[in-house]
Order: structure tokens, then C-alpha cells, then sequence
């Protein structure tokens, strides 16, 4: 499957290479997109073939519910919740390399999906026992997202139903479009790339974002049996540089601390709803399902 941002991954070729072109007329006077762009080729090629990916496969750990929290930083969640965490190594730098590298090529039956990101939707089709997408019906058109509280709601009935299932809620926050109030744009990677923007005020407006989250997912955690970690897909730079280039936002195969460095923070109840056989199971068929797709067994 060709992932492409901005286009629907289940497109046909000739609706993909269309966007490819048109994003090319838009952008290719832009000298700071084409030094990005080729940073960015440069990375990928040199983190994806001369480095071994050392990131965790979320179905082999240890969780019945595990909530993602989009673009969330290790240090800024540390920061925020006042105390030391846990951390991890994501597998990915963005959402669509994060859900490939974790999910697909496999069937993920003892798993259901809750998310408020569209991009996991339109790439995981029926990987897993059931995929919920909260921001078809959820979807806030004033904030341009959707908000915490809507996801938190979902979440709660989901637990509700699928008792027996491992259950994953992946929040848009902290990810832009920030939902407190602000004078950025709604989208402010962009300026920030182009010097726009001071970082400091856009680092503020996305920590004051995630200090709005949680007392939402504090309180779905409250509903929730069994041991539930909070965790990101992936970091967010702010302007990290690395050689001769500064980098905003998150890049697809940019493995550095600040994007693949991601929260581990757990949370148990007294009743477990995921049993350990099941549970050991599913990993050893995941892990299998791995090998056979690299052509090892």
C-alpha cells in the first residue's frame, strides 16, 4: 500500500499521482520546501536502510487498553503531569509510519481500534475485530478536529460493549489544531518551517492543548478495567536541528529522540478484562505473522 499525505491511501494510482503533481506546481518554487524534501529523503533512506529500527511493537506489550495521545511529546507529557514517566521507542515518526509498522500485514482480532485521527481509518481497513471512526459523527468543524471530550465519550461506550477486547483510543490532541484558545493559525507547522512563528509561542499553545486533554482521559481511565497505559504515535518538533536542517512538525522516517521518544505512563485497576492466555496468544501469532512477511519462516 503507497501512503502518500493528503490523499486517501485506498485511492486508485491515478488519483495519488494527480495530488503528487498538483502538490509539485504548488510548492515547487518553494526553496525551503525542496531543502525539506530532500532532508527528508536523506533521513528516511538513512534511518530505513542503514539503521535497524529499534521501536516496540504495541501488540506485544503488556496493556488491555492503551490511549494514544497524537503528537505527544515524552518530556512536555512529563512536564505536565508533574513527575517522572516512562517512556518507549515509537516505530514510527507519524501516524501512517507508526499504524504500518505496528498493524498492518496482520489480523488483529483481539483488538478494537477507536480513533480520533481519520488517517487510521482509511489505512487499517479490517485489521482489527472492529474499527471505530469517532470523527465521522464527531468531527468539530469550528475547531477543525475532535474534541477530547467526544472522544472520551465514544471510549466509554466501546469499553462498555467490547469488555473482552483489547481496546486502543487514539486522541487527536496534543496534534494541531490546538483546542484552547489562541491567536496561531489552526495549522501552524507551516509558518513556524518558514520563520513566521515564534517556537516558544507555538511550544506554549501545544502544552496548554495537552494540559486541556487530560482531565478527559483521566476520567475514561476511571471507566476502564484492566491495565491501561497512555502512550503517543509520535513525537512534534518545534525547531530541532539535525545537520545542516531545521525541522518542524513530524517527517516521515526522521528518527530523532524528540519524535520517536514517546510516553509510557500506566494505570492499573483491580479487574483485568484481558485474559494472559489470550493475551500471550495473539502475541505469538503476531509475531509470527512478522516473520512470514519478511520472508523468514
Amino acid at each position: 500500500m503507497t501512503l502518500i499525505k493528503g490523499v486517501d491511501p485506498r485511492a486508485p494510482v491515478h488519483i495519488k499521482l494527480k495530488h503528487v503533481v498538483k502538490e509539485f506546481k504548488k510548492k515547487c518554487r518553494d526553496t525551503h520546501w525542496w531543502k525539506r524534501e530532500l532532508w527528508r529523503y536523506i533521513f528516511e533512506f538513512y534511518y530505513k536502510q542503514l539503521r535497524v529500527n529499534n521501536g516496540i511493537y504495541i501488540v506485544d506489550e503488556n496493556w488491555d487498553n492503551l490511549i494514544i495521545l497524537d503528537a505527544c511529546r515524552y518530556d512536555v507529557l512529563a512536564e505536565v503531569m508533574g513527575r517522572n514517566i516512562e517512556y518507549r521507542i515509537s516505530r514510527g515518526s507519524t501516524t501512517l509510519e507508526w499504524v504500518r509498522e505496528n498493524f498492518i500485514n496482520d489480523m488483529h482480532n483481539d483488538i478494537v481500534y477507536l480513533t480520533a485521527n481519520p488517517w487510521v481509518s482509511r489505512v487499517v481497513g479490517n485489521l482489527f475485530h472492529k474499527t471505530i471512526s469517532v470523527w465521522q459523527d464527531g468531527w468539530d468543524e469550528e475547531l477543525g478536529t475532535v474534541h477530547p471530550k467526544t472522544t472520551t465519550e465514544y471510549a466509554k461506550e466501546a469499553a462498555k460493549r467490547y469488555p473482552e477486547k483489547r481496546l486502543i483510543i487514539h486522541y487527536m490532541q496534543p496534534h494541531a489544531p490546538y483546542i484552547v484558545k489562541n491567536d496561531l493559525p489552526k495549522r501552524p507547522m507551516p509558518d513556524l518551517a518558514k520563520g513566521k512563528l515564534n517556537p516558544l509561542d507555538v511550544w506554549a499553545v501545544y502544552k496548554k492543548s495537552l494540559e486541556a486533554t487530560l482531565p478527559y482521559v483521566y476520567e475514561l481511565i476511571e471507566n476502564l478495567q484492566g491495565r491501561t497505559v497512555i502512550s503517543s504515535d509520535h513525537g512534534e518538533l518545534f525547531g530541532t536541528k539535525v545537520l545542516f536542517f531545521t525541522f518542524v512538525g513530524h517527517q516521515w522516517g526522521l528518527r530523532v529522540p524528540e519524535l520517536v521518544k514517546v510516553p509510557w505512563v500506566v494505570f492499573n485497576s483491580e479487574r483485568h478484562t484481558t485474559s494472559s492466555k489470550d493475551s500471550e496468544k495473539h502475541k505469538i501469532e503476531h509475531h509470527i505473522g512478522r516473520l512470514k512477511s519478511k520472508g523468514r519462516i
